[in-house]
């Protein structure tokens, strides 16, 4: 699909560390651009997005797994400068505590100021010229955070390891940084209490793009998927029939 686009280039990228996970190749690969857009591949464009280029990136906040004491000792054993920004959760936590409230939050209401950058990693916005030196210092977090909760939590290796550090990573390597607009990185997680107010409270028509794992099944988003797919079968694959 990619390939019959015009003005798109396709990289195939071969990452010994880890073939299935090369997402920091793309801060690294060198592009001619101002910024670059690194995007997860459950991702469904359905409006045109407004970016900040006054900042130096852009994220989408996600759900803090930490407080503020926690992230005091994270933040010094991996050698970072710990955000100055305010930390909404005040419960203890780890690796494997989830939550979307920032999220939920962000999206139906805003905040006034900026918060902690705890991110999902689904949409990063930066500024080319920082976006070298970023994917190495994400790396470097990334690979001492493992440590961490090996020591700390007696935690082996997590997927999310390194969503966890990416906006730590972001507030050490850039001079300013803001969320997207409400409806950029859009996730539902129904699974979660909080992430049901989407559903039912977030303007559908201010998606601009539609993060769409774990979509509710049933739900007007659901369709939203199924009639995306069904149109990019019958104009890319000329067996959509089999398929049907």
């Amino acid at each position: 699909i990619l390939n019959q686009l015009e003005n798109v280039e396709t990289k195939l990228i071969n990452y010994s560390l880890h073939k299935t996970k090369i997402r920091p190749v793309a801060y690294s690969i060198d592009l001619d651009c101002d910024y670059r857009l690194v995007l997860d591949v459950d991702m469904y464009a359905l409006k045109k997005p407004n970016f900040d280029f006054s900042v130096d990136a852009q994220a989408m906040y996600g759900g803090n797994k930490y407080n503020d004491d926690q992230w005091t000792t994270i933040c010094d054993f991996i050698g970072a400068k710990k955000p100055i920004h305010k930390n909404l959760n005040l419960e203890d936590g780890g690796v494997t505590y989830w939550k979307i409230d920032n999220h939920v939050n962000y999206h139906l209401k805003g905040y006034k100021e900026l918060i902690f950058p705890y991110f999902n990693n689904g949409a990063i916005l930066i500024k080319n010229s920082l976006s070298k030196q970023f994917g190495k210092t994400w790396e470097t977090y990334k690979e001492k955070y493992i440590n961490y909760i090996r020591e700390y939590e007696n935690v082996s290796h997590q997927v999310s390891a390194g969503q966890n550090v990416i906006g730590i990573a972001i507030d050490n390597c850039v001079g300013a940084w803001r969320p997207f607009e409400a409806g950029f990185n859009f996730i539902l997680q129904e699974k979660f209490e909080e992430g049901k107010k989407l559903i039912n409270e977030f303007d559908i028509e201010k998606v601009q793009l539609f993060h769409y794992i774990n979509v509710p099944k049933n739900s007007l988003y659901e369709s939203i998927i199924m009639k995306k797919y069904k149109h990019i079968r019958q104009k890319y694959y000329s067996k959509w029939q089999i398929f049907q």
